[in-house]
């Protein structure tokens, strides 16, 4: 499941423009547009991000947009700002996120935001002159976690996330959305989601998804015996931080299926860049937004031709993964696209297999069961803390599920995080128990969908698996190895991270 990147859409021409492109940050890009923005009246740029957020089908995009909109104009002081912000988003879900985003720090939030919210009761809150009406599901923003958790024991098997959102946490229902076998949601894949909707024809798709398998199967089978030990050795050292080390050995073990070494030394500091500034947990809210958006305008730009280069003279077979992708698409497909489907290669790679052998090697070193093997170890990680923890699908036709009626206005989210705690498939299902997995029946269980189900299930995951187990026996072996965790809480955002800690190796003999 690729892990979300940049503020969203690239600004190329006539296409969408990211979250907040307005002003003067804009000229980096755009710099007719932006000198037009920059000369309109205070507010402009909010009320921009929001018209053009609309036409996006990404209710998180819409969400973002909006909840930014309000805290730029509860930033300004200006109350007239703030009732035009207000009266745009009034009886919407985005009034409930900007209550909640102005209370606590967020990455477009800090204490200054805080003074100018005021609690009146239990429900209500005042910003600026005006007075909103917090509603009960709005707490899944400030902590999506906990609210769940909280909601999940009384809510049967489905869980209002949203004035028009809900998380489905009955496993047979879950299995049904994501299998979509009565076509009652609109086409969608996770990973092949891109800024112009679902990439099509699925033809292209499963051409892909075979022969990046294919090359993911032979690079871990070519590797020479002893290379991961002396691999991770070298990289580890004494001491390292979590889990940004863990999606930095995950890139650089399997860098050569991004990269064939042929490629031009740029592209690789390139995916650097985007590794250290976007894919690390809580990356993206340490980065100004002019950062984001001309790496995301840099990105597009050099993949795209890299891309383009590659097409005009194809390789068979495929070397790397921008091969994969440069092959299986028409000659006609817009460049961007396939690089938004290249980028979700390399956010499998260095996200999400990063931080799962980051909450493998967390709960192997907070608990007492230590000798598990390794296998059993990742996979009580991944029903735990299933990384792809969220995926949205989107109604064409008015149905029952669990009980509840879904319009097509409404966003229906299979919820791993949910499916894999529910009690009434796993015993003690909050507790880290890798010594279920000694029982066949766990293997089968259908509460455990951490890699989605149905068509679009990841095509890797068996091998994924598999290089976390390895990673995580040989780390076990290196010497006696310590965890000390620094915080308790997870790092929620479009894929979920283990809390910081480090790792220290102390070699013996």
């Amino acid at each position: 499941m690729p892990v979300a990147a940049f503020g969203r859409h690239v600004s190329i021409g006539r296409k969408k423009n990211p979250t907040g492109c307005g002003q003067v940050r804009a000229c980096l890009i755009l710099p007719r547009r932006a000198t037009a923005i920059a000369a309109r009246p205070a507010g402009f740029a909010e009320r921009y991000a929001w018209r053009r957020a609309g036409a996006s089908c990404d209710a998180a995009y819409r969400r973002e947009s909006a909840g930014y909109a309000i805290e730029c104009a509860v930033d300004s002081g200006d109350s007239a700002r703030l009732d035009t912000a207000l009266t745009l988003f009034r009886g919407r879900t985005y009034t409930q996120i900007a209550i909640c985003r102005c209370r606590i720090a967020s990455p477009y939030a800090d204490q200054k935001h805080q003074k100018r919210v005021t609690r009146i009761n239990t429900r209500d809150f005042r910003i600026g002159g005006r007075v909103l009406k917090e509603e009960v599901w709005s707490g899944f923003e400030q902590d999506p976690l906990g609210f769940l958790d909280r909601e999940l024991s009384g809510a049967g098997d489905i869980v209002r996330t949203g004035r028009n959102e809900y998380c489905v946490g009955n496993p047979a229902e879950a299995r049904t959305v994501l299998s979509n076998a009565n076509g009652s949601y609109a086409e969608h894949s996770d990973f092949f989601h891109t800024r112009y909707g679902y990439f099509e024809p699925r033809s292209a798709q499963l051409d892909m998804r075979r022969e990046a398998r294919g090359l993911l199967r032979e690079y871990l089978k070519s590797r020479p015996p002893g290379e991961l030990r002396e691999f991770l050795r070298r990289e580890l050292g004494a001491s390292s931080r979590w889990p940004d080390t863990g999606n930095r050995l995950t890139y650089r073990y399997l860098f050569p299926l991004l990269l064939s070494p042929d490629r031009p030394q740029g592209l690789r500091a390139l995916l650097d860049q985007i590794v250290e500034r976007s894919v690390l947990a809580g990356a993206r809210a340490r980065q100004p937004r002019w950062r984001r958006m001309w790496l995301q305008f840099n990105t597009t730009w050099r993949l795209s031709q890299a891309i383009g280069e590659r097409q005009t003279q194809p390789r068979t077979p495929p070397a790397d993964l921008l091969d994969v992708v440069a092959n299986a698409a028409e000659p006609d497909r817009r460049q961007d696209e396939l690089s938004e489907v290249y980028l979700s290669f390399l956010f499998a790679v260095a996200g999400s297999v990063g931080f799962v052998l980051a909450w493998s090697l967390y709960l192997w070193g907070t608990h007492a069961r230590r000798d598990a093997p390794a296998e059993w170890i990742v996979h009580e990680a991944l029903r735990l803390w299933p990384v792809a923890w969220q995926l949205g699908r989107r109604p064409v036709q008015a149905h029952d599920l669990s009980g509840v009626r879904m319009e097509t206005s409404d966003e229906v989210v299979v919820c791993p995080y949910l499916v894999q705690r529910n009690a009434a498939h796993w015993q003690a299902p909050a507790e880290f128990r890798p010594e279920r997995w000694a029982d066949e029946d766990a293997w089968r269980n259908p509460a455990f969908i951490p890699f989605g189900h149905g068509p679009h299930r990841c095509v890797a995951a068996d091998l994924a698996t598999q290089l976390v187990a390895d990673m995580l026996q040989v780390i076990r072996e290196l010497g006696e190895v310590g965890v000390t965790a620094h915080d308790h809480r997870p790092t929620v955002a479009a894929a979920m991270a283990p809390p910081p800690f480090t790792l220290t190796i102390a070699t013996t003999g």
